[in-house]
């Protein structure tokens, strides 16, 4: 029709084409102008015409976009309700686990088109805003789901530490320790990460506790709470675990022995000439921001050392623990080598750092001190390496503590000083110079001393420096005496159910065990079963296997098929499940550092908190993305409500800022 006759007839918008079958479900007149129609399908304007809007209904584009609303079209008009092939739908749950688990979300865009060309799936549309609806509101709240299912109403432990994220934000991460009667094993898995409003005990406490309480967690049955030793999270007067006391009177606190143990050999180095830290500092950033200093280190190692390549030099750092023994322990292997490099550096360059470094380097001192450092480093990080397992066994691991702390007060110690009970242990008094060695007594260990014969060093700086070793070992037993003391008392006290005392005859009434005050249950159930399990023959005795038995001993029925010893066993396991370290903690925060990235700074704590629950769910479950099965639950949310679901906006805020992951 021509323009003319189109302006003669002044057509305009009729309201009785709302009421037409083809038309009504996608019609609708253009706001402002009452001339064109608009099509809520394509999102186009249509002349207010009936036969161009006829034409238009008959279009490939119009069809296309008009399947995608076919699930909400009413049956009376002559449609059938369709829903999304069950497939199609585990299909994309799959994707969106794998993406929560390995990569960006906006990976996805690409990841589903890549899919649909390379498979016969060709239904499947996942793009980043579902693909976060599915991780945020339909697989992160159901795995949540589970874990709350599977904690139920058994005792459980607190694994609590603060950290701040890539944009600054305080968080506070809490890992739960509990008995997981579904898997018969001790579970440690991520419960929440939390926003912080402020950064005093008792904001930090009232968090929680209010965390707690929206989760559906009574804060009575906690147990234990593990944490660092720093003054606000375990001081006596204002801490958060004196604000939790009031909660919970029987809570009980164990310091992070990981860090206690990092505390005690940063003291006692301290001891020893503050020139050794510049030393392996300054070695490391010597060769951290050139690549030229690398080359030709890596030229004079190489003609020393054929075919060979030099290990990098590792960096000092306060938070990552006993990280000095790396240090240290590579300087030694490459002394020689970096000698020479450090005086060919500072004739060639006129560099006073090279000439500073090649000084130490040429002092055999320096290298003694290492030399005597390395065999109590390594012992201090056999420890820590110990107290960082997951599923470690209290018993086992007190007695290695306490053989440990033995063996080095017995380099400084008189022989006849030494108590043979570990409470007299803990009381020695390292300030009285009756109870030490002479410095020429000491064992200060073989290495050390068959370098220092070789050295030949003058008898005024040996003395000096055996005298300065000492006070190395005697701050390191002074440190641990202080530090370790509260958890090795809880542990000793754990000690009272382990399978050796638990199965002997001559073991305390129930009554007078300390940590009885932290039963909950039927106390005459827990008698006679307390009284009645040394009687049974269990295949699982040994110490060190320790969960293994209490498994045993929940699982045994009687008769009448049911758990003899159900009370005791649970119970027991509870405190098999208080933690030993905060190694659990740290993990998460290494996990939140690789999910929230500079890359995804803008990352919503929901989206955050999804991915983290995604990934530990998986691993409660012991599979992985190509592993997982969608649940029925999962299914069923899975529909057009998972978008309105709380919690997304901050995921759509990140999915904007991931555009530039497709840009690299």
């Amino acid at each position: 029709m021509s323009g003319k006759k189109w302006c003669r007839y002044g057509k305009k918008y009729n309201k009785e084409w709302e009421k037409e079958t083809s038309l009504k479900d996608w019609i609708r007149p253009q706001v402002g102008d009452s001339s064109k129609a608009f099509c809520r399908y394509c999102k186009c304007e249509i002349r207010a015409h009936h036969a161009d809007l006829m034409q238009h209904a008959g279009t490939e584009k119009h069809k296309k976009n008009s399947a995608l609303f076919s699930s909400m079209r009413l049956t009376d008009i002559g449609f059938t309700t369709s829903k999304q092939n069950e497939t199609t739908k585990t299909n994309e749950l799959k994707i969106a686990t794998y993406i929560a688990c390995h990569t960006s979300i906006s990976a996805v865009d690409h990841l589903s088109e890549l899919v649909g060309s390379t498979s016969t799936e060709k239904e499947l549309k996942i793009h980043r805003t579902k693909c976060t609806a599915l991780i945020n509101n339909v697989i992160a709240p159901c795995m949540f789901t589970d874990l709350m299912s599977d904690i139920g109403d058994a005792q459980y432990s607190l694994v609590i530490d603060e950290s701040t994220d890539i944009t600054s934000v305080k968080q506070l991460c809490v890992v739960i320790r509990y008995f997981s009667v579904k898997r018969n094993k001790i579970v440690s898995t991520f419960l929440g990460m939390i926003n912080l409003d402020g950064e005093t005990a008792e904001a930090i406490a009232s968090t929680l506790t209010s965390f707690l309480q929206s989760v559906g967690l009574d804060m009575k049955k906690c147990m234990g709470l593990g944490t660092d030793g720093c003054s606000v999270m375990v001081g006596k007067r204002n801490s958060v675990y004196t604000h939790l006391l009031q909660k919970n009177p029987n809570l009980q606190l164990l310091k992070c022995v990981c860090h206690s143990i990092q505390l005690c050999v940063s003291k006692a180095v301290e001891t020893l000439p503050r020139n050794l830290e510049y030393l392996v500092s300054h070695s490391h950033n010597w060769f951290s921001h050139s690549a030229l200093c690398r080359r030709e280190y890596a030229k004079i190692y190489s003609l020393i050392n054929p075919g060979e390549v030099p290990l990098m030099l590792t960096q000092m750092s306060g938070t990552r623990w006993l990280s000095i023994h790396d240090c240290c322990s590579r300087i030694l292997q490459q002394w020689d080598e970096l000698k020479l490099h450090f005086q060919q550096s500072k004739d060639q360059q006129r560099c006073y750092d090279a000439e500073i470094l090649h000084q130490m380097y040429s002092d055999p001192m320096n290298k003694l001190y290492l030399l005597f450092l390395m065999p109590f480093l390594q012992e201090f990080n056999r420890i820590n390496k110990l107290f960082q397992q997951d599923r470690g066994n209290p018993f086992k691991m007190l007695e290695c503590l306490l053989l440990f702390f033995r063996s080095l007060i017995s380099r400084v110690v008189r022989p006849d000083k030494i108590p043979t009970s570990d409470e007299q242990l803990l009381a020695i008094n390292f300030t009285d110079q009756t109870v030490l060695l002479p410095v020429g007594a000491i064992c200060f260990g073989l290495t050390f001393t068959i370098a220092l014969e070789e050295a030949k060093v003058e008898s005024t700086s040996e003395r000096n420096m055996k005298s300065r070793c000492r006070d190395f070992l005697v701050e390191a037993c002074r440190q641990v005496q202080k530090r370790l003391p509260t958890n090795i008392q809880i542990w000793k006290s754990m000690t009272e159910f382990s399978p050796a005392v638990i199965l002997s005859q001559a073991k305390q009434q129930l009554r007078s065990l300390s940590l009885l005050k932290l039963y909950s249950g039927d106390l005459t159930a827990l008698d006679t079963q307390y009284q009645a399990v040394t009687y049974h023959p269990w295949t699982n005795k040994e110490d060190t296997q320790a969960e293994a038995f209490w498994v045993e001993v929940l699982s045994y029925k009687d008769s009448c098929g049911d758990q003899a010893f159900k009370e005791l066993a649970l119970f027991a396991l509870s405190l098999l499940a208080m933690p030993l370290s905060n190694a659990d903690v740290e993990r998460v925060f290494s996990q939140m550092n690789l999910v929230k990235s500079k890359l995804r700074n803008r990352m919503g704590q929901d989206t955050l908190s999804s991915i983290l629950h995604i990934k530990y769910g998986l691993r409660r479950q012991g599979i992985c993305c190509k592993d997982f099965i969608p649940s029925k639950e999962m299914l069923q949310r899975f529909n057009c409500h998972m978008y309105s679901v709380g919690g997304t906006s901050g995921s759509r805020e990140t999915d904007a800022n991931e555009d530039s992951d497709d840009g690299l």
